[in-house]
């Protein structure tokens, strides 16, 4: 059989899943003529013991508890739902629903549940903790303890929202656009570090008083941004306040850069064009990826390839966003300069060709003929002698380094003795 202690005060423990915010009191008071005190007396023939009677105790009561709200309340808890499991009269559950009255930040009212339940000892409370009213929003946590409950109505205690916010957090890498609203990130936590689901409309944000020009806070919780950049922001929920936090502030500009993708030569020059669209400022600034490795370019857009071979990239960054970028990829290819780039000769005549490679560590050539030797003849210093017979032949000056890099050289043989024509 199962005592009820009487006159002395009875504490329920809570368990607390999630971290719920909540703690529950529970306590036994003693009401007179409201305990069973008998009922179990020794039997046996030639008397025994006078049975003791039974006080006639009430099958059902109307519950009642206190909610006390605590003062970070509004930042974590809108609406509580409080159940009692199976605590009605025809055995099903009993529940009531507590919304938070927003104009007070810390309070405490008594709370009578509107249907009778049993008067009994080891009832379940279940008690469930939401950010929106009516049990509406996200379910911040929920915990569940046994209470008894009394002839008064009296027994389950008092339900706290009893955890408090203790540090709050602007979350990192948020970014706004100019001229659009956007509902800022942010966290709250208890001592312990468990996070705390926060009700809307319970954190403000504020700009840092010298980034007010970048960035203003609308309804407390939506950045929008004024111009392109960063700026610092704090958060405050329930009088706890963050440590500043930087928010990237883009516009909708958008870079078109001409060309591309383009090949060039080692060390020749490409212009590059690029459009800023949706910005009251056009301007770029203009850099290799690369650095020097990958060439120069001028601040009208004037790109150099460098004495190599590779693939390199042209960025253009907004002057005014410079969040908006936009590249060009150059591939950089190795070439054969001849001198001189064609002859004119007659039968049997000598002409002396020259040849560098540019963009490869290797710069030297090798020469041949494209007819053979029906073309005439080269030394390995590019001395040409041409052929008895006149027409016109090609001379080829090759890469030591890389064969696929060539140049061809035209040479028109004439008959007869004439004047050497370099074109």
């Amino acid at each position: 059989m199962q005592k009820l202690l009487v006159g002395r005060p009875r504490a329920a423990p809570v368990s607390l899943p999630f971290r719920a915010l909540l703690s529950v009191t529970a306590a036994l008071v003693s009401v007179a003529g409201a305990i069973i005190i008998g009922g179990c007396g020794s039997g046996g023939s030639g008397g025994g013991p006078t049975p003791t009677p039974t006080a006639t105790v009430p099958r059902s009561a109307t519950a009642k508890f206190d909610l006390s709200w605590a003062v970070q309340a509004p930042g974590s808890t809108s609406s509580v739902r409080v159940t009692l499991r199976g605590a009605a009269e025809d055995g099903t559950d009993v529940t009531i629903l507590i919304n938070r009255t927003s104009d007070n930040a810390a309070y405490t009212q008594q709370v009578s549940f509107s249907i009778p339940v049993r008067v009994a000892v080891g009832v379940t409370l279940e008690v469930q903790f939401y950010t929106g009213a009516d049990g509406t929003g996200t379910l911040i946590g929920a915990t569940t303890t046994t209470v008894s409950i009394l002839a008064d109505g009296s027994g389950i205690g008092t339900i706290s929202t009893a955890r408090r916010i203790a540090r709050v957090k602007v979350l990192p890498n948020q970014s706004v656009l100019v001229g659009e609203p956007t509902e800022l990130n942010f966290e709250a936590r208890d001592a312990d570090g468990a996070l705390i689901a926060v009700a809307p409309g319970s954190a403000v944000f504020t700009v840092i008083s010298a980034d007010t020009d970048r960035l203003s806070i609308v309804g407390g919780t939506r950045a929008v941004g004024q111009r392109p950049g960063s700026a610092d922001v704090t958060v405050a929920v329930d009088g706890i306040v963050s440590a500043p936090e930087n928010i990237t502030i883009r516009s909708n500009a958008n870079i078109v850069i001409t060309p591309l993708t383009v090949s060039v030569n080692a060390l020749a020059e490409q212009p590059f064009t690029a459009q800023v669209i949706g910005a009251p400022d056009t301007s770029v600034i203009w850099s290799v990826r690369e650095g020097a490795d990958g060439g120069t370019i001028s601040s009208e857009g004037r790109y150099t390839a460098p004495a190599q071979r590779g693939v390199f990239h042209v960025d253009a960054v907004s002057v005014y966003d410079g969040t908006k970028t936009a590249s060009a990829t150059v591939t950089v290819t190795p070439f054969v300069t001849v001198s001189p780039a064609a002859a004119t000769v007659t039968l049997r005549q000598q002409q002396a060709f020259t040849a560098r490679v540019v963009g490869l560590p290797d710069t030297g050539v090798t020469w041949s003929l494209l007819e053979g030797s029906a073309g005439g003849a080269v030394t390995s210093d590019g001395a040409y002698t041409a052929p008895d017979l006149a027409g016109t032949y090609h001379l080829i000056a090759t890469s030591h380094e890389d064969a696929s890099v060539q140049a061809t050289i035209t040479i028109t043989v004439q008959a007869g003795s004439g004047t050497i024509i370099i074109e």
